[in-house]
């Protein structure tokens, strides 16, 4: 069984759940602010804004997109934020937005999304896909061994670590790097794995197998197949700039275990 979650109207296989719009977005610039619609919940990620108060973040549910913007001063090269689309049980939080999240890495079958950005400003930022992969369920920050990230869109930025190849799917082309994070999380340190794909060209508007993305890297020995895949998020790793992004169409479709 296939379960396909759209943001905006779709036509899909399988069950199918839509996320329904009100008349005109309204802003919300609270830190780590909270949108839901369905399995899809919109988050202010403000993750490493750290003593900054010269900014301003915020996110809306509009009629026909998800909406967010920023104006970050920036200092570094490392991002202050993501907002993002949360699909799943991220690491950080207690819950799933849907059951069809966590599942095993090496399971068979698609994890596919197809979505349509507006995406707009000046600055360093991205688009991109995150991915959290854990050892144990429920996920916690604990269990966190790898995020994969999916660059689709840079401007400005540079991934962590050294570019180790290349790899290639459908009429894409996608840069390698890997590094190894280690964070301090509210006094804790976590360590965990950093892969991330960097495509050749802008990808505002596209289908994209992030399962079979994947799959090369476990093939290739980057990521154990004995993981789970706890997210799939779409998101801005912003580091300074001002610009904004509206996400006019989002669907994930993940194979049932």
């Amino acid at each position: 069984m296939i379960r396909a979650h759209f943001l905006l109207a779709a036509v899909g296989i399988g069950s199918v759940a839509t996320a329904c719009f009100g008349e005109a977005p309204a802003w919300n610039c609270a830190d780590n602010a909270e949108l839901r619609r369905g399995p899809l919940l919109l988050f202010n990620n403000v993750w490493n804004k750290g003593s900054l108060d010269d900014y301003e973040q915020c996110i809306a549910l509009g009629e026909d997109a998800f909406h967010w913007r920023w104006r970050w001063p920036g200092g570094d090269l490392m991002p202050e934020a993501y907002p993002e689309i949360v699909f799943g049980h991220h690491p950080w939080r207690t819950d799933s937005t849907t059951e069809a999240l966590p599942r095993k890495l090496g399971d068979a079958g698609p994890l596919e999304v197809e979505y349509a950005v507006r995406l707009a400003g000046g600055g360093r930022h991205n688009l991109a896909f995150q991915l959290w992969l854990v050892d144990a369920l429920p996920p916690t920050p604990a269990g966190a061994r790898a995020e994969v990230m999916v660059w689709v869109a840079n401007h400005g930025m540079t991934p962590a670590g050294e570019k180790t190849s290349v790899l290639a799917h459908a009429d894409a082309r996608y840069d390698l790097y890997e590094a190894q994070r280690e964070h301090l999380d509210r006094g804790v340190p976590r360590s965990w794995k950093l892969v991330t794909l960097v495509s050749q060209r802008p990808q505002l508007e596209a289908r994209l197998e992030l399962g079979a993305l994947l799959q090369q890297l476990v093939e290739r020995g980057h990521l154990d197949e004995a993981l789970w895949v706890a997210n799939v998020d779409l998101g801005t790793e912003v580091v300074s700039g001002s610009g904004s992004a509206d996400v006019t169409a989002y669907r994930v479709t993940v194979a049932s275990p």
